[in-house]
């Protein structure tokens, strides 16, 4: 039986044993993705503390390499600067409640949940972004993180 290579949630046929998996494998994985239907979130899972570096660290320091522009444009549009993670967590917390993900990608490291949604400012304007979180079972605990967010379209 030939092996199916995983790249991603993409696959391809492979000849190396390395990173591959079987027909049927690949057939109960398939099976599992098409069968699991999106459901809304629940923003109560979604833990400060979890993803805390990722704000001031990450998202609000306008020096970080790949942070930088999503510092910007986060304080440009929505008033967030450096210190302001705990609001900005409550603000992605409201925007994602409830809300059934755009995207689902099981990877390696966990479920990956992309949400595009109207992500409210410190003055009460919203502007469009992309909010990606994680879901991890970390030694039998669930961890809910945030991973990034980016500006969404142009609001029309």
């Amino acid at each position: 039986m030939g092996k199916i290579s995983k790249s991603g949630l993409g696959v391809g046929v492979g000849s190396s044993p390395q990173g591959s998996i079987t027909q049927s494998e690949f057939d109960r994985k398939v099976t599992n993705l098409m069968s699991t239907d999106p459901k809304p979130f629940d923003s109560s899972k979604f833990d400060y503390t979890e993803s805390e570096p990722k704000y001031d660290g990450y998202l609000l320091k306008p020096d970080h390499i790949d942070g930088g522009s999503k510092a910007k444009f986060l304080k440009d549009f929505l008033g967030y600067e450096k210190g302001d993670g705990k609001q900005l967590h409550s603000a992605i917390s409201k925007a994602i409640d409830g809300k059934i993900p755009n995207t689902v990608k099981s990877t390696e490291f966990g479920t990956k949940y992309n949400f595009n949604v109207k992500l409210e400012g410190k003055d009460g304007k919203s502007h469009l972004a992309n909010v990606t979180i994680v879901v991890q079972n970390d030694n039998d605990k669930t961890n809910w993180r945030l991973i990034t967010l980016t500006p969404g379209k142009k609001d029309k």
